[in-house]
């Protein structure tokens, strides 16, 4: 077989290459690109001693839900929609438990910078869920006779915790570090 020149290639053969060319050139170009987004996502935080605290915030959340939040339901009954609990409270416990806990322990054991964020906002609107569902438990229609009877002693320990999860979160989301995680090269 003899080699063709360029003279001799046709020029739909010609239209074909370049567009080949070109693919490629972007197929070679995309692994930089999708590189420099998976680095940002992959930043990490070092909790440090702030570790300590948020588990200790968690273990406080963790036992709040077991404390009476509204009359002699506990937080776990929020949880699991017990009738007479309210729509605030439910909601501040699914919040609670959902930033406060399993996202916070995600977000420790994985140590990203992005999980940091999502504990941070989402304890942020715990705050203000948590404070709704307190001022619901103190006030009532005094034309029913139905004075509110008060927030239970776990509704405000689980309000404490998130917001001392929420400061500490947000303290350690703002200073990620831009090193890259262990077994990733710089470059």
């Amino acid at each position: 077989m003899r080699p063709v020149s360029g003279a001799e290639v046709p020029p739909e053969l010609a239209r074909l290459d370049a567009e080949l060319d070109a693919e490629l050139g972007a197929l070679r170009s995309e692994p930089r690109r999708a590189q420099g987004v998976r680095g940002l996502l992959a930043r990490r935080i070092q909790p440090g001693s702030s570790a300590v605290v948020i588990l200790s915030g968690v273990a406080m959340l963790l036992f709040a839900l077991t404390v009476p939040w509204v009359g002699e339901q506990s937080g776990l009954d929020a949880l699991l929609g017990a009738a007479g609990v309210g729509p605030l409270p439910r909601l501040f416990s699914w919040t609670s438990v959902g930033f406060g806990v399993v996202i916070s322990i995600a977000a420790l054991v994985s140590r990203r910078w992005a999980l940091a964020w999502l504990c941070a906002v989402g304890c942020g609107f715990s705050i203000v869920d948590g404070a709704l569902a307190i001022w619901s438990r103190q006030t009532g229609s005094v034309a029913a006779g139905t004075v509110g009877a008060g927030p239970g002693a776990g509704l405000v320990l689980a309000w404490i915790s998130i917001v001392l999860l929420t400061a500490t979160w947000t303290r350690l989301a703002w200073s990620r570090e831009d090193a890259p995680a262990a077994g990733e090269c710089a470059g």
